[in-house]
């Protein structure tokens, strides 16, 4: 599905798993989605429209596909720069990670693997 004005339907949330927050990532101060389509391999940014007393939601805008092995994600500022990345377990062994590089509508750079033998860990534990 392209950018055009018919909507995802129903996109699932990416929620950071561990932290249970959703970010800020159009810069307007409310907390946005970011959101799998159905399939689970496009990624799509839905972005917080509402005004004080009335919750909205804006248009889905679609951003990348590759995304259907990845089975968990982080939402973090990983490299500093102010900006919030994601990163994703590939499978279960690699990290990967995805600068963003949006301002208004966010969007990343492609990935960088942080390599593998991520498996080995029971759980990785995330400041709240």
């Amino acid at each position: 599905m392209g950018a055009s004005d018919v909507d995802e339907p129903a996109p699932r949330p990416v929620v950071d798993p561990q932290a249970g927050r959703l970010v800020d990532f159009d810069g307007d101060g409310k907390p946005d989605f970011l959101g799998l389509g159905a399939a689970g391999d496009d990624m799509w940014f839905i972005p917080n429209t509402s005004a004080p007393g009335a919750p909205a939601r804006g248009q889905s805008v679609p951003m990348s596909t590759g995304w259907k092995t990845v089975t968990k994600y982080w939402l973090t500022d990983y490299d500093g720069d102010g900006k919030t990345d994601v990163l994703g377990l590939n499978g279960t062994d690699q990290m990967l990670a995805w600068r963003s590089k949006g301002t208004a509508v966010p969007s990343f750079e492609q990935y960088v693997s942080l390599g593998t033998l991520w498996s080995t860990f029971s759980h990785i534990p995330t400041a709240q």
